[in-house]
């Protein structure tokens, strides 16, 4: 996220390291198929109950914020921030396994929105998210400070980096297999299908988050 004053003379940068937002999560053993007696049903029952009700906690393997996210106290100019960009977009291109760039669309550094003014973060039970104004209008000023107030608002999510089909990275370490299963996935969670307890909970306090209006009465100054 990279912020500047208003004469494009000074830049700040808040680095998120999307590598880092969840720790490793340990192997489960798989079920094993077992009958049960008759005499083993109601301690079963028992011992799941627990189970569904922590469906609704927060990801176990979801990181703090400030092990992911770092604000650079290095004040860049003009020419230096571009520096840091053009490399930051020259690193991250995705090469195929035969060491051959891919196209222009994929990979790389492209800008998301602009905005006028970071609201914040928060977090619910399955990652974090960015709140952001894309829309401004000044209000009065107060002792020579502008004063405005939010027009309009964007939030993001911050979830974890995927590795991509056909990077070398995801060609190399990932079975083929398994990455059918994760676009299928993806695919039914895309249109509300198999979706965990968590998730469903996720979406209703993201529901819950979206009636909050900041465009009333919140105002603020960068001085």
């Amino acid at each position: 996220l990279v912020a500047c004053d208003k004469h494009n003379t000074a830049y700040r940068v808040l680095k998120m390291d999307r590598t880092l937002i969840e720790r490793p999560s340990e192997h489960e053993p798989e079920p094993r198929a077992n009958k049960m007696s008759s005499s083993d049903i109601s301690a079963s029952v028992n011992s799941e109950m627990p189970t569904m009700e922590a469906t609704h906690t927060a990801k176990p393997t979801l990181r703090r914020l400030s092990d992911f996210l770092t604000e650079d106290p290095h004040i860049y100019s003009q020419e230096e921030i571009q520096e840091m960009l053009d490399m930051v977009h020259f690193g991250n291109r995705r090469m195929r396994a035969d060491g051959t760039e891919e196209t222009a669309s994929s990979g790389g550094l492209k800008p998301v929105i602009k905005a006028y003014g970071v609201v914040g973060f928060i977090r619910f039970l399955d990652c974090y998210y960015l709140t952001l104004i894309t829309r401004r209008a000044k209000v009065g000023s107060i002792g020579g400070n502008a004063i405005y107030t939010i027009k309009g608002t964007e939030t993001f999510p911050l979830k974890p980096a995927e590795r991509v089909p056909g990077s070398m990275e995801s060609d190399h370490n990932t079975d083929p297999s398994s990455m059918l299963l994760s676009m299928w996935n993806r695919g039914k969670r895309s249109v509300g299908l198999g979706l965990t307890n968590r998730e469903i909970a996720e979406l209703r306090y993201q529901g819950l988050y979206q009636v909050v209006d900041l465009t009333k009465n919140f105002y603020y100054s960068y001085t």
